[in-house]
């Protein structure tokens, strides 16, 4: 709201398709909602999307050895289970972890534990994290995977038989979590060395610079950008 407020346009689900440079300036198409291609002329550009999605959108093509380093950063893929349960709380923590290999998922967290104003007073949220580390996870059938975890909650004490789940949903992120080779930093050296020649271009944030931080982390580099 204060972007707009000042005069700024903000183009909501968009996915950019092209970023042609032109000596120092750029022009970015994208497709919107309605699937028509549009762009807009930009003095900079700030990205904050996954590099391999960013380097197959670049015209000119950079170099293949340095396509060959952006598809080298390998990242892993995450189930994320929410669900909605008739309890005002269920955890005493932000977050659980648990590295047994026997449990579906490796991190539990509730939104309560963030702020108590996120949810309704009478219910809460669990958020579970599954990875899609295994073979096994890759290829379970995914109502039985979400039915097994159900039955894991269970084992562990945290849904209890008076529980009643309100109401379930998952999201799928398939590039979610840095993951660090012993080659990632001259990968990404290789990336940045790029990039810094480009005028009025930017990497930021988790996925723009392959690195692993928190929301707050990433709006703190956003900040410092800007400043």
């Amino acid at each position: 709201k204060e972007t707009e407020k000042r005069g700024g346009i903000l183009h909501r689900s968009t996915v950019p398709t092209t970023i042609n440079r032109i000596g120092s300036k750029y022009t970015v198409e994208y497709r919107g909602k309605s699937g028509r291609k549009e762009s807009v002329q930009a003095d900079a550009v700030v990205s904050t999307i996954p590099l391999r999605a960013l380097f197959s959108t670049i015209h000119p093509t950079p170099p293949a050895t340095l396509v060959d380093s952006v598809n080298g950063l390998q990242a892993t893929s995450l189930l994320m289970f929410y669900v909605v349960v008739d309890a005002p709380r269920l955890l005493t923590a932000n977050w659980i972890f648990f590295p047994e290999s026997k449990y579906h998922f490796a991190r539990l967290s509730e939104q309560k534990g963030f702020s108590e104003e996120m949810v309704p007073k009478d219910r809460t949220v669990l958020l579970i994290e599954i990875p899609f580390a295994s073979r096994e996870i890759q290829v379970m059938d995914h109502d039985r995977l979400l039915s097994e975890t159900i039955e894991q909650l269970g084992e562990v004490g945290i849904l209890k038989p008076e529980h009643k789940i309100l109401d379930q949903f998952t999201a799928f992120d398939e590039a979610i979590y840095p993951k660090y080779d012993l080659a990632w930093k001259e990968k990404l050296g290789r990336i940045l060395a790029y990039t810094d020649h480009l005028p009025g271009f930017y990497l930021n944030g988790r996925h723009g610079l392959f690195c692993y931080n928190n929301m707050d982390h990433s709006m703190e580099m956003g900040v410092t950008l800007a400043d």
